[in-house]
């Protein structure tokens, strides 16, 4: 908002611009219009020819994009930055997860120890047990 009015940023930019060139003594010339042009955002510089002979030529030009251009051009890379970040989030999920279908098992496997069995000891004789005599 300037002065309680809704206003786009690229025409509050122009307007910056505007003073700030004429402050520079360089309004009536063409010079470093190019390279203000190349940083300009992508979708404003779409709309934007590659040749001003002046300043205000220039600034007229970016004051008067087209907005439902640049709304649906926003949109559209709203979109796709949507679809990255779900791609980067899954790739992540994916590279996160074991090395191998078997990784799982062999990390168990090396984790475990096989104990050699010990002879059982009873304390009581057992009935029908060969080897320890019942004594009646």
């Amino acid at each position: 908002m300037v002065a309680g009015r809704e206003t786009y940023m690229h025409v509050v930019w122009a307007d910056n611009m505007q003073k700030l060139v004429k402050g520079a003594g360089v309004d009536a010339g063409s010079t470093y219009i190019g390279q203000v042009r190349k940083a300009l955002p992508p979708l404003p510089k779409e709309k934007v020819a590659n040749t001003y002979a002046n300043w205000s030529l220039f600034l007229a030009a970016v004051r008067a994009g087209d907005i439902e251009f640049i709304k649906d051009g926003a949109d559209e890379l709203r979109r796709e930055q949507d679809v990255r970040r779900a791609l980067e989030a899954r790739l992540l999920l994916l590279e996160s997860g074991p090395g191998s279908p078997t990784a799982v098992i062999r990390q168990r496997m090396a984790q475990s120890t096989i104990k050699a069995p010990t002879a059982p000891t009873p304390s009581t004789p057992v009935a029908g047990n060969i080897h320890t005599p019942i004594v009646q």
